[in-house]
């Protein structure tokens, strides 16, 4: 039988005001720049107190290649960057740079913009921001784009400067997107920095759900807070441990640090993943680190409810249930947060099968599908929460 699946981790309700995060789509990218010139406008939807003045745009000429041990990269040269919000439809504000429309972006530097005076109401604003990207990162994402057309998302190959008209044509044949850093403005609310892999980042997440949220993380918080999406397929706990600055400088725009890592490192050992874990940790400092039970491997059909169409994947089982006893245990400078009951029968290593539950969560055994990417942010029961980094809560 399946466990009743509860978040066991949940923010307060208190937080003091700051500048953090107050977008959801953010995030890191996976390729460096090649040199063209692009038209993106993206769709972003803006927390907002109604007493926030403005926004800053925070863009970084950096990547992470979606290939095991693989390390932040600074791109080759500077990219460059012309943006402006549009809100209310019709009207365009310039992001200015240091005063300027254009911003220079050194490699592996982040660089926020000036103050955007976009003054939004209270709640959540849907904004359009137009953006010409040069010579800058992109993810791409073969399944599962981070770019949404049906909702008005598009890119195009030109070197017309849009930002302050708009007319921006979308090319479906790209498969990249281009992503903002982050956006922050002066704020009560709370945050979450999703690091992690391809779950993450959204691998085989194909449905477009209108929000413009991708992977387990960011559909589970992004509906309720601001986020930030760093999750970059293939990557490793034990790579990001090695290699985290300017990821967790970027996630640090929000309150708490949500993990999903441990999926990738079935070639590895527990002690070094838990070991991972309490380097990443160390490394948030005063921010809560908050890391997810590693999701259930397996192959087959996923159909029966007594798994005979599923054959676990080897060693891979017993490293999820040693890191997973791990973390429900209790594992020093790390908060636990129950993921896997969302996908996984009991403890077996086993996915929840389609006489479970009436869907499937998976075609690939492991990666989540669009109902299993779903699932987690439809069962969202929080109980107890930690205290927040000193004077935020």
């Amino acid at each position: 039988m399946a466990r009743a699946f509860n978040l066991t981790w949940a923010p307060s309700a208190v937080l003091a005001r700051w500048i953090g995060q107050v977008g959801i789509r953010s995030g890191f990218c996976n390729g460096g720049g090649d040199g063209s010139t692009y038209a993106v406008r993206q769709f972003e939807d803006i927390y907002s107190d109604g007493l926030m003045p403005g926004v800053y745009i925070d863009f970084l000429n950096a990547y992470v290649p979606s290939n095991p041990n693989a390390s932040e990269t600074n791109g080759a040269s500077d990219g460059h960057v012309r943006c402006a919000i549009e809100h209310p439809a019709g009207t365009f504000t310039q992001v200015k740079f240091s005063g300027g429309a254009l911003g220079t972006m050194p490699p592996g530097v982040i660089v926020r913009s000036d103050l955007c005076p976009v003054v939004l109401p209270a709640g959540v604003t849907r904004v359009k921001l137009h953006m010409q990207m040069h010579n800058m990162p992109s993810y791409t994402q073969a399944n599962g784009k981070r770019r949404d057309p049906t909702h008005g998302d598009a890119i195009q190959l030109t070197s017309t400067d849009l930002t302050m008209t708009g007319g921006e044509t979308d090319d479906p044949t790209f498969t990249r997107s281009f992503l903002t850093n982050a956006i922050v403005g002066s704020t009560t609310s709370h945050s979450a920095g999703c690091v992690g892999d391809s779950i993450d980042a959204g691998e085989n997440d194909t449905l477009m759900d209108g929000l413009g949220l991708r992977g387990v993380l960011c559909r589970f918080y992004g509906a309720r807070m601001p986020c930030i999406n760093l999750g970059i397929a293939s990557d490793q706990t034990t790579a990001f441990a090695a290699s985290h600055a300017l990821r967790i400088a970027t996630a640090k725009n929000c309150t708490f640090i949500a993990s999903n890592y441990g999926v990738n490192d079935r070639a590895d050992t527990v002690s070094n993943v838990l070991a991972a874990y309490q380097t990443i940790a160390a490394a948030c400092g005063a921010w809560p680190f908050v890391q997810g039970t590693v999701t259930p491997s397996s192959s087959g059909a996923w159909t029966n409810s007594n798994h005979s169409d599923q054959t676990l994947n080897g060693t891979y089982t017993s490293f999820i249930e040693g890191v997973n006893s791990a973390l429900r245990a209790g594992l020093s400078g790390v908060t636990t947060n129950e993921i896997a009951p969302a996908f996984e029968n009991g403890t077996t290593g086993y996915w929840l099968a389609f006489d479970d539950i009436l869907q499937a969560l998976t075609d690939d055994g492991l990666h989540p599908n669009n109902n299993g990417y779903v699932r987690p942010s439809g069962l969202w029961l929080p109980s107890a929460a930690p205290t927040y980094m000193a004077g935020y809560g």
